[in-house]
């Protein structure tokens, strides 16, 4: 490989990090938002929507882990949905 070739292949990279950065600098916005307003919510629906929304967990699981049922965490979950979090 030539030193031209070496200089567009470096600068290529640094194009691709530049963009991901990017978008992971979009995405830490989103998320420090996204705290902000599930931390104005209280008691069980703040744990409900900080499970699912922050760590990613299904329902079921939530469930399990704050011991209620699914049926009744489903109901926290959709007075709370995604787009009001």
């Amino acid at each position: 490989m030539g030193f031209e070739e070496a200089l567009f292949r470096l600068h290529q990279l640094e194009e691709h990090i530049s963009m991901h950065q990017s978008t992971i600098d979009e995405m830490e916005e989103l998320k420090k938002e996204m705290e902000e307003r599930i931390g104005r919510l209280d008691g069980l629906d703040k744990k409900v929507v900080y499970m699912r929304e922050i760590q990613g967990k299904p329902l079921k699981e939530i469930a399990d882990e704050l011991g209620y049922s699914e049926i009744y965490i489903k109901k926290i979950s959709a007075r709370n949905p995604k787009e009001y979090t």
